[in-house]
Parts: C-alpha cells; structure tokens; sequence
C-alpha cells in the first residue's frame, strides 16, 4: 500500500511539475473543435463511435419510428440500418472490433440484439433490457433492466445490472443495487 501510494504522489507531481503528456496553458488544453455530424430533422441520440473513429451509429426518428443510422464521420448520408423493422430500434453500441452494433429494440417483445456492422444478420441476445455495453474482449454484453430515457437522474423505479454473452447465452445479473447505465 505505501509502493502505491508513493507511485501514485511521483505521478501525480510530475503531471503537476513537469506536465506529463499534457502540454501548454490550461486554456491551450480545455480548447477542442466542435463539428456538426448529422443535420437530419428530429432527434438523433445514442451515438456511439467505432473503434477506428471512422463511423458512427445513432438512432434517429427520421422514418417515422426509431431506427439505427451508420454515417461516415464526415460524410452527410446516413444509411438506415434497421429500415426493415416497423419496431423502436435504439441504443446502438459499436462491439470493440468495430464490426458488430448491439442495440435495443421492442421487435418480437423487446430486449437486446446483435447485427453486423453495415446491418445484417439481426439476432437476439436477450429478451429484455436497456443501454447495451460491450465488454473490452467483445464476448459480453453489460445491460440494465430499466430504462431511464435521457434523464437518469429522474428515475424513481429500479433497474438491475445484467451481463450475458453476446450470442445470448448466460445470462446472470452482476448486482443487487440500483443499475442505469452500464460501460
């Protein structure tokens, strides 16, 4: 404990003393550029980037229900992925390696699904659940039961945190305490 705790103060005075990898005036750090990616009428929400920074897939209500949109950082054409569903689909979260979406939808009773990249292959994971998080090595799925819409900290009701492999199988829920939002 006292090897951790003095590693700790050496990083922590260097950050402060010599800058670490943070160059410059505080001002010089906290300036970033803002850069509009959709310009779709109507909400578009749940963004989640890919890995490699190149794409992104939101859900939007541009159809008349939600579906999930894949959109080229940069580009001004978003493909609609889940076209095909008269269902809510929402909640998109790219896999690790980029090539899978985990999403939540309210087709064939709700829950949690898997499809590819550019929208093929829609499967189940589960049949219930809400905000789906992939875990670092692809294979899980972190999820709650509850959903809280855009405003967590509005929630009165309770929702539990679950993880299941990504085919669907094991499920189990990883705590007793109230769960919203899981990464």
């Amino acid at each position: 404990a006292g090897a951790a705790a003095a590693a700790l103060f050496m990083v922590g005075a260097y950050v402060l003393f010599a800058g670490g990898p943070w160059r410059g005036s505080a001002s010089e750090q906290l300036r970033g550029q803002n850069t509009m990616l959709t310009s779709e009428s109507g909400v578009e929400w749940f963004p989640s980037f890919s890995p490699d920074g190149q794409w992104f897939v939101y859900s939007g209500q541009q159809s008349g229900n939600r579906d999930i949109y894949l959109q080229s950082v940069g580009g001004q054409t978003a493909i609609n992925l889940t076209e095909d569903s008269p269902a809510d689909d929402d909640q998109p979260s790219f896999s690790p390696d980029g090539e899978r979406i985990a999403f939540r939808s309210s087709r064939d009773g709700g829950g949690i699904f898997v499809m590819g990249r550019t929208g093929e292959g829609v499967r189940r994971s589960t049949s219930n659940g809400f905000r789906p998080s992939w875990s670092a090595d692809g294979k899980q799925l972190a999820f709650s039961t509850e959903d809280v819409g855009m405003q967590p900290g509005n929630s009165e009701s309770f929702g539990e945190l679950w993880v299941v492999n990504a085919d669907g199988t094991q499920p189990r829920r990883l705590t007793t305490d109230d769960a919203i939002l899981p990464s």
